[in-house]
């Protein structure tokens, strides 16, 4: 990725898989361990949060194995637009932070870099078809990364880390 004169190489995501909990229900958290050490938060200053709920409940408010099912098409299908969404100038446009499922709700987060971009990807989205899951987004400033840091550090808990 180039911004102006800035050249960023982007890491690989490496996906890691957390069984936690929250509330007293129980958690499963996929969070990218490789952004744990991003050298350039300032880049990606805003976090998109995609919350996508679902109805058909197993023990504890997780998803049926058929509500999992349909669950990860939604979401399959929201991240990868998201992640292939491109900046004004060309460039990458968001990183993925984390997946939660939890309680109902499915949650995406990511960093992004260019909020319109994000935004007008995601209309296209919304716009583009039925959904057989309701799913609504919020993107917020958040240059110090405070969302993505929960999720880091959820990590980093789990593994015995400072954080």
């Amino acid at each position: 990725m180039t911004i102006g004169n800035i050249q960023i190489e982007l890491p690989e995501p490496v996906y890691s898989l957390l069984n936690t909990s929250r509330g007293g229900l129980p958690a499963v958290v996929v969070v990218n361990s490789a952004l744990l050490d991003f050298p350039n938060p300032e880049i990606f200053p805003w976090c998109l949060s995609i919350k996508i709920t679902y109805s058909d409940l197993a023990k504890n408010e997780m998803p049926t194995a058929k509500e999992q099912e349909l669950l990860n098409k939604v979401s399959d299908k929201i991240e990868i637009s998201t992640l292939e969404s491109k900046s004004i100038l060309g460039s990458d446009n968001a990183l993925f932070v984390a997946r939660s499922t939890w309680a109902g709700v499915r949650e995406l987060v990511f960093q992004v870099h260019d909020p319109k971009s994000a935004h007008h990807t995601l209309q296209k989205l919304v716009e583009r078809e039925e959904w057989p899951l309701d799913w609504a987004y919020e993107i917020q400033r958040d240059p110090e990364w405070s969302e993505a840091r929960v999720f880091m550090q959820l990590f980093t808990s789990a593994n015995g880390a400072e954080s």
